[in-house]
């Protein structure tokens, strides 16, 4: 005869083991009576499937085993899940969410991996510009070694980079380098 064991705080299946004949009751009522330990029961899980875990409550059933997953929610962010089932107000983060957290055209806003906001993108292209601008600034010193037409075209590319934020299409556009602008 076997037993079947489950654990005592999430009730999920452990494994199978011989169970024990009760010597003293088996002899009381004339047939083989088994002892159950806490945490067993006679009747055979279901087959395992994969992406469920297997808990006694009661009964058998199957139940969502995310447990290592990423998941997002208001409270904790992004986190791995640590627990069978599911639980109110968690998502489990896709591949395809996953790819656009990464590639950051998703974002995590109040628990929900949502598109990146148009502004959140806007600041960013500012920054990039702002970056691309600072680099620049040493062209327009008075003093630094470059021709007139060198500085020239510098100052060009420099109104370039201010008038990104008033180009169509902003703030899903691509900035150019000066090498790239200079080429173009």
């Amino acid at each position: 005869m076997k037993i079947y064991l489950f654990d005592e705080d999430t009730k999920e299946y452990q494994g199978e083991e011989n169970a024990y004949i009760d010597p003293r009751e088996s002899q009381k009522q004339g047939t083989e009576v088994y002892l159950l330990p806490p945490n067993a029961v006679f009747s055979a899980p279901p087959a395992e499937q994969n992406g469920y875990a297997r808990i006694y409550d009661g009964g058998w059933q199957y139940v969502v085993d995310n447990r290592g997953k990423t998941a997002v929610n208001a409270e904790r962010g992004l986190f791995e899940v640590d627990y069978i089932g599911e639980k109110d107000g968690d998502t489990i983060v896709s591949d395809e969410m996953r790819a656009g957290l990464d590639n950051g055209t998703l974002v995590i806003d109040d628990g929900a991996v949502v598109a990146k906001p148009a502004e959140m993108k806007a600041a960013e292209k500012r920054t990039e510009r702002d970056g691309l601008l600072s680099l620049t600034d040493k062209y327009m010193l008075a003093d630094f070694p470059v021709s007139e037409e060198e500085r020239e075209e510098y100052c060009s590319y420099r109104q370039y980079l201010r008038d990104i934020p008033e180009t169509e299409g902003f703030p899903d556009i691509a900035i150019k380098s000066f090498d790239e602008w200079k080429g173009a």
